[in-house]
């Protein structure tokens, strides 16, 4: 049949999965938490220069709510979160050093949306 094959298979917070990519990298950057106003003020394009954020607002609810219920009770299995930031940080070791990324912010506009977050 058809199946929608999405995880995890409970919810996951922003948090826990910065958290979870800082452990596998063994990386003690600051975080710094801007919220939805801000970032729209600033002109940040939601999922494209911030992948996997997008603002709490009408326009973008339920697009991260998927069913896959069908497909776990059809045994549909995870593996943990660690796994998957330690696999696709292996893959990210293996690319080209000349490959970039397309969906990110400039480290420009990071660093001013930073500069004028901190005031």
């Amino acid at each position: 049949g058809v199946y929608n094959a999405t995880g995890p298979q409970n919810p996951l917070q922003m948090g826990e999965f910065i958290e979870t990519c800082r452990a596998a990298c063994s990386n003690d950057a600051e975080l710094i938490w801007m919220d939805d106003d801000y970032l729209a003020a600033h002109e940040v394009a939601p999922f494209v220069e911030l992948p996997l954020w997008l603002p709490t607002s009408a326009d973008h609810r339920g697009f991260f709510d998927i069913d896959c219920s069908l497909a776990i009770r059809d045994g549909l299995t995870f593996r943990p979160l660690l796994d998957t930031v330690e696999a696709t940080l292996e893959w990210d070791r293996e690319r080209p050093h000349h490959t970039t990324f397309k969906s990110t912010l400039s480290t420009t506009k990071e660093k001013a949306l930073v500069d004028a977050w901190k005031g």
